[in-house]
């Protein structure tokens, strides 16, 4: 597919949050596959219960699991503990895939985070994950007309902003930017 990384110096991970858009399956593996080993063991995810079968898969991912119908309170406190260890949180705000290809509306739990514990934020823009392995697909495409990117936009610092609504539309305007 020629995958793209741009931006590479603007993923310097270190007791920050990662949020990136969600287009498919190929979102974590792309992102974590240009993160450093060294620097990917202090990166926890945040994902959907449903998935926790993946640990099995990829033993090496550390993951949060949030239960979507329920309470999302233990994952909010999971996330902040591993905050206040030093380490590094990833998150797809949106929560889910996209269904349409367009980027969703965010859910402002990690900016909750990065708000009262002044951690920065790295927004990521994933681009052309949806037109290869779309929702509806078992397998990925072989081919698409634009070759995907991951792009790495410049730290978000939540001391920059008066509140959480604000900083969850501005890294939410940073990232849709990035699909244009």
């Amino acid at each position: 597919w020629r995958l793209k990384l741009k931006n590479k110096e603007n993923l310097l991970i270190k007791n920050t949050i990662l949020v990136a858009n969600h287009q498919s399956y190929l979102d974590i593996l792309w992102i974590l596959g240009f993160i450093p080993y060294k620097q990917r063991k202090d990166v926890y995810i945040i994902g959907k219960k449903e998935l926790s079968f993946l640990e099995l898969i990829f033993p090496g991912i550390r993951t949060i699991f949030v239960d979507r119908g329920a309470d999302v309170y233990p994952a909010l406190k999971a996330g902040a503990d591993v905050l206040r260890k030093g380490k590094s949180l990833f998150v797809f705000p949106e929560g889910t895939r996209t269904k349409s290809g367009a980027l969703g509306e965010f859910k402002s739990g990690s900016m909750f985070l990065s708000y009262n514990l002044k951690k920065n934020i790295i927004p990521i823009t994933v681009k052309g994950a949806y037109d290869i392995f779309p929702p509806d697909k078992k397998f990925p495409r072989l081919s698409i007309k634009q070759p995907p990117a991951v792009i790495v936009h410049p730290r978000v610092q939540p001391e920059n902003y008066k509140s959480v609504d604000e900083l969850t539309k501005a890294t939410r305007k940073i990232i849709e930017k990035g699909l244009t």
